[in-house]
């Protein structure tokens, strides 16, 4: 099987003006120009992107590879088989500032990393945290949409009725698209079992302008202090992206619950309060691909 890996090593800092211009000037992003001028671009295909502090590939003289090389690796597997383009960026710096409200956490910095992807001319840009990745024979995007869509149109109850804890800000509604005969321009997995919301470990954006604004309002809200404390950009995804009316039915959280390890799904996010567990899940998956 040839190889798809266009791989990306590139700054996702402040400092980087050619990055960063996706965002405008600087870290900020008041237009996102260039995501705007890419909806004119011919996009057809599909991109699979990855950006960590740490570098993609192990060095010669590793003693072993962690889990994100690992997830690197499985992820990389996906993308050949459903001939994908894979992106990784890796971040120089520990984090990304804004303009306004300064220094924040690197996993922030996958907002700026999906706006440049877009930038490039893909169609669609599929991200995924260092600790997520595609299971060995999942089936292509398009395919895990139509089978993980909630089963529910106009019918005001979520992916999850019945499940919602306590205090949870989605109660039974999670976020569903208004109708089933409208593309949303993002998917999100499922934060179960934390909530019945989204969870931004996993995200799909069609390269439009919705999505643009969407990236723009997202990177510009204000977080305070989960800048730089979990659970970081996803805290203003639930508590103020997803209850904005002008992306009303622009966003959809599909019933992928990767989180949940009590479900066998196409695909994984292994987060940092079971870090033991992700290294022998993806080693797993490793042998399962070195064997098929």
């Amino acid at each position: 099987m040839a190889i798809r890996l266009l791989l990306f090593v590139q700054a996702v800092a402040a400092s980087n003006a050619q990055l960063w211009s996706v965002f405008g000037a600087t870290s900020g992003l008041p237009h996102a120009p260039n995501v705007e001028r890419a909806v004119h671009k011919k996009k057809q295909s599909t991109a699979l992107l990855m950006a960590d502090t740490r570098p993609p590939i192990v060095g010669p003289a590793a003693i072993r590879a962690d889990y994100p090389e690992m997830a690197l690796f499985v992820n990389q597997a996906y993308s050949c088989a459903h001939s994908y383009q894979l992106l990784y960026f890796q971040l120089t710096e520990p984090g990304c500032t804004h303009l306004a409200y300064g220094r924040r956490h690197p996993s922030y910095c996958k907002l700026p990393a999906i706006a440049a992807a877009l930038a490039l001319g893909f169609a669609r840009v599929i991200f995924l945290d260092s600790d997520s990745w595609f299971r060995p024979k999942a089936a292509a995007f398009p395919r895990l949409v139509r089978q993980y869509r909630a089963p529910f149109e106009m019918s005001g109850r979520g992916p999850a009725a019945g499940t919602a804890r306590p205090g949870d800000r989605f109660g039974e509604t999670g976020l569903l698209n208004l109708s089933r005969h409208t593309r949303p321009h993002v998917y999100f997995a499922w934060d179960v079992p934390f909530s019945n919301g989204p969870n931004a470990g996993f995200m799909a954006w069609r390269n439009s302008r919705a999505a643009a604004s969407m990236l723009s309002a997202w990177w510009h809200i204000n977080s305070d202090t989960f800048g730089l404390v979990h659970d970081f950009e996803q805290h203003a995804l639930h508590w103020s992206l997803a209850h904005m009316r002008a992306f009303r039915g622009h966003m959809e959280t599909l019933q992928l619950a990767p989180l949940d390890s009590t479900r066998r799904q196409p695909l994984v996010h292994v987060d940092h309060n079971r870090a033991s567990e992700r290294h022998w899940r993806l080693g797993l998956d490793v042998l399962r691909l070195a064997v098929s």
